[in-house]
C-alpha cells in the first residue's frame, strides 16, 4: 500500500497485518476482513486526522446476533493492536437500508510510553511491547514498564522476582536500578523500587517513573506512611493482586472459553463487564478502579440475581477473583455514578 495514510494509520495496519489480519485499503484508512462478510473500518477523520474511528457495519437484523458479533469483533480487534492502542466499546449510530453502523474511537499508546521504547532501544535494550507499556529484560529478569489504565499521565515500573533469599532480590533490584537509570538518561526519574506482595514463590516490587522537563512542575505527591488495612481491606487487595498475577498467564482466547463454559451470554452486561475487568488485570490499582466502574453499571435486579448465582456457582479458578471483587463492590460497597470520559 502506498505512504498515502497517516501515519497512525500506516503503524495500525503494520501491527495488523503482522499478526495475520487480511487487510486492504480504503480512503483515509484501512479494511479488515473478518469471517462472514463482516468488514472493521479503520480510518483518520477528514476534518480532523488526529482522530481515529472504527467502523462496523452489520446487515444483521436479530439484535442478540449483532451484540454477540460487535463483542467477538472488538475483543478481536483489541488483540491485534493492544501493543500500539486502545478502543473504546462500539456504540449503535443507525440503521441505513437495512445495515446497522457502529462506531468506536481510537486512542494510539500513550506518547510518554512510545518515546521510553525508542530511548530504550537506542541503547541497545531489547524492548518487547506489552499491554499499554514495554518490557526489558534486566540481569535476565523482565522489568515492564506501562501507563496506568485509569490515569495515562502515571508510569509504573514492575519488577517481579522468583527469588527467595532477600539478600539476593536487594542485589538484583540494585543492578536493575543502576541499569534502568542509565538506560533512561536525564529525561526520567525513578523512584526506589518498593516490595508489593509475594504470591506463589513469586516476589513483586514496583516504582514510580516520572518525566523531567524544564516546562512542567513536578507534581509528585509526598511520600506518606502506609496505614495498616484491615481484615477485609487485605482480603481486597489480595483478591486484586491475585487476579492481576493470575491472568498474566490467561489470553483473550481463554478467557472466552471460560465465559462460553459458565454460560453467560454474549449479551448480558455481565459478559462486558467482566471483560472489562479482564483487560484492566493489569495492575491492582487500574484493576480495583474498573471494578468500581462496572459495578456502577450492575444496576438492573435480574443482573444482580445472575452476579449472586454465578459466585456461587463458578468452579473456573481464575475467574474467582474478579467474581469475587465485582460481587463485592456491587453489593457491599457505597455506589458511585458510572460516567463517560470525554477525551
Amino acid at each position: 500500500m502506498p505512504n498515502r495514510f497517516d501515519s497512525k494509520i500506516i503503524t495500525i495496519m503494520q501491527t495488523l497485518y503482522s499478526r495475520g489480519f487480511t487487510l486492504r485499503g480504503i480512503r483515509q484508512g484501512i479494511r479488515l476482513k473478518l469471517e462472514h462478510g463482516i468488514d472493521i473500518d479503520i480510518y483518520t477523520l477528514k476534518v480532523d486526522a488526529s482522530k481515529l474511528r472504527v467502523r462496523l457495519k452489520l446487515p444483521v437484523d436479530n439484535e442478540e446476533e449483532r451484540v454477540r458479533i460487535i463483542n467477538d469483533a472488538g475483543e478481536r480487534l483489541r488483540d491485534g493492536l493492544k501493543d500500539v492502542s486502545e478502543m473504546e466499546d462500539f456504540q449503535f449510530s443507525r440503521c441505513d437500508s437495512g445495515n446497522y453502523f457502529y462506531y468506536a474511537r481510537l486512542f494510539m499508546l500513550d506518547p510518554k510510553i512510545k518515546t521510553i521504547m525508542q530511548v530504550m532501544h537506542s541503547r541497545g535494550f531489547p524492548v518487547k511491547a506489552i499491554e499499554k507499556g514495554i518490557r526489558l529484560t534486566l540481569s535476565g529478569k523482565n522489568v515492564d514498564i506501562y501507563a496506568l489504565k485509569f490515569d495515562a499521565s502515571k508510569l509504573r515500573v514492575r519488577l517481579k522476582l522468583p527469588v527467595e533469599e532477600e539478600g539476593k532480590r536487594i542485589r538484583v533490584i540494585q543492578d536493575v536500578s543502576e541499569t534502568l537509570r542509565d538506560g533512561l538518561g536525564n529525561s526520567w526519574d525513578m523512584e526506589d523500587f518498593t516490595f508489593s506482595r509475594c504470591i506463589s514463590g513469586e516476589y513483586y516490587y514496583y516504582a514510580r517513573l516520572f518525566m523531567l522537563d524544564g516546562d512542567i512542575v513536578d507534581t509528585r505527591p509526598s511520600r506518606k506512611k502506609a496505614v495498616g488495612p484491615n481484615d477485609a481491606g487485605k482480603e481486597k487487595k489480595a483478591d486484586l493482586e491475585n487476579a492481576v498475577d493470575i491472568f498474566e498467564s490467561v489470553d483473550s482466547k481463554m478467557f472466552r472459553q471460560a465465559m462460553d463454559g459458565l454460560g453467560i451470554p454474549r449479551t448480558s452486561i455481565l459478559r462486558v463487564s467482566f471483560a472489562r475487568i479482564f483487560r484492566a488485570a493489569t495492575d491492582p490499582d487500574e484493576l480495583q478502579t474498573t471494578i468500581r466502574e462496572e459495578a456502577a453499571r450492575i444496576s438492573d435486579p435480574m443482573d444482580r440475581s445472575d452476579l449472586d448465582a454465578l459466585l456461587a456457582s463458578n468452579k473456573v479458578e481464575f475467574l474467582e477473583p474478579i467474581i469475587r471483587g465485582l460481587h463485592r463492590s456491587v453489593f457491599d460497597e457505597p455506589a458511585i455514578t458510572a460516567d463517560i470520559t470525554d477525551y
